[in-house]
């Protein structure tokens, strides 16, 4: 049975805005603490929240090293510390994999951070008919994406299309291996910031 702490943050008016839960394995070098705690999981809904549980952590008496599972590869955490080099990463895996089978509603239904307007043929060998080719208008308002008999901008295969989907892949990198065939110049770099996020995509729970 896990035994362990769960630190609840709170803001100006006492309203909860983050959690995180943990357990310290008490240690001892020499008469010197080298205790590990160990942050299973993380949950903070503002930056403000997100800095007040790493520096409670972070000061926790008798405690020498502070691990963080599961975290995303930029965890900001390092720009807390006086020494950044002080944060080493550790084993690191993706969780997320991605394969889309509904394009159009797939599209349809993220949210962009950029506006553009696309003619995208993705090539998907599992399909029928072997291509769909997409008219997409997004703007960080809404998207729509309709079939369209106009000219491509840009062919791509599904799986690149899958492998940036979420945005913190670049699609420019997943198309060295795959392929694309870019018919209006530029349109490859602007499909690449279109599904390009400020915030990398981060799976916060192990399945």
């Amino acid at each position: 049975r896990w035994k362990g702490w769960v630190l609840v943050h709170r803001d100006a008016s006492g309203v909860p805005d983050g959690y995180a839960r943990y357990k310290a394995v008490p240690k001892w070098e020499g008469h010197r603490p080298e205790a590990v705690v160990e942050v299973q999981e993380l949950q903070a809904l503002t930056p403000d929240a997100y800095a007040g549980m790493i520096r409670f952590l972070l000061e926790l008496d008798l405690v020498a090293t502070v691990k963080l599972v599961g975290r995303r590869e930029s965890e900001p955490v390092r720009w807390l510390l006086a020494n950044a080099r002080a944060a080493q990463p550790a084993d690191a895996g993706d969780a997320l994999w991605v394969r889309l089978f509904d394009v159009q509603r797939a599209l349809e239904a993220r949210t962009y951070e950029r506006a553009a307007s696309l003619v995208l043929e993705v090539v998907d060998d599992e399909a029928w008919g072997g291509t769909r080719r997409l008219h997409l208008d997004a703007t960080p308002d809404g998207a729509t994406c309709r079939p369209t008999g106009r000219s491509p901008d840009l062919t791509l295969p599904v799986a690149a299309l899958g492998g940036a989907y979420l945005g913190g892949t670049r699609l420019k990198d997943l198309v060295l291996a795959t392929g694309a065939e870019e018919h209006l110049p530029g349109a490859l770099a602007e499909a690449d910031a279109l599904l390009r996020t400020a915030d990398e995509p981060w799976c916060s729970t192990f399945f």
